[in-house]
């Protein structure tokens, strides 16, 4: 049996420090960051995770701009 220990398993910072530094963190990202950082989760969820009913439902609801007609 091996003594080594798995350091990655110890918990070296408690749950509240790292809220506090994700906090933070996102409080420095400017809107163009925030904005990125959605769409690649978006496209992870969607390209990913989600069933075709909500790809479907995503196409349906968001697939297509309206065209504004500018006079």
């Amino acid at each position: 049996m091996s003594d080594k220990v798995d350091y990655m398993s110890v918990p070296t910072h408690s749950d509240q420090q790292v809220l506090e530094a994700i906090e933070n963190m996102i409080d420095a990202w400017d809107w163009n960051d925030l904005r990125q950082y959605i769409i690649e989760e978006r496209m992870d969820y969607y390209c990913g995770n989600a069933d075709s009913d909500e790809v479907d439902m995503l196409i349906e609801d968001y697939g297509e701009k309206e065209k504004v007609d500018v006079f």
